[in-house]
């Protein structure tokens, strides 16, 4: 801390320029990306939505097929261990 003896600073300025959040406008926009459709013309941002989109649904039906996979064989683990106690 400086110590002034003659003068004291004139205190700082704040700017705080508000924003508008608009909710439901960042929810368009989103779906918009999913399916691809955006609102500029440019062929690079199009293509980088649609590769988005598709990677999406490419995880989606990848981990829907792992639950699938995994419940078997889970059930499968079961019934050999239910086996092996019961029926040995």
């Amino acid at each position: 801390m400086k110590i002034y003896f003659v003068r004291t600073p004139k205190p700082k300025r704040f700017n705080l320029k508000p924003r508008y959040y608009d909710e439901e406008k960042e929810k368009r926009e989103q779906r918009k990306v999913e399916l691809g459709l955006s609102s500029s013309d440019d062929p690079s941002i199009r293509l980088r939505s649609r590769i988005q989109s598709e990677w999406h649904k490419d995880s989606r039906r990848k981990k829907k097929k792992t639950d699938a996979t995994r419940t078997i064989f889970y059930l499968v683990l079961l019934i050999i261990l239910i086996y092996l106690i019961f029926f040995r």
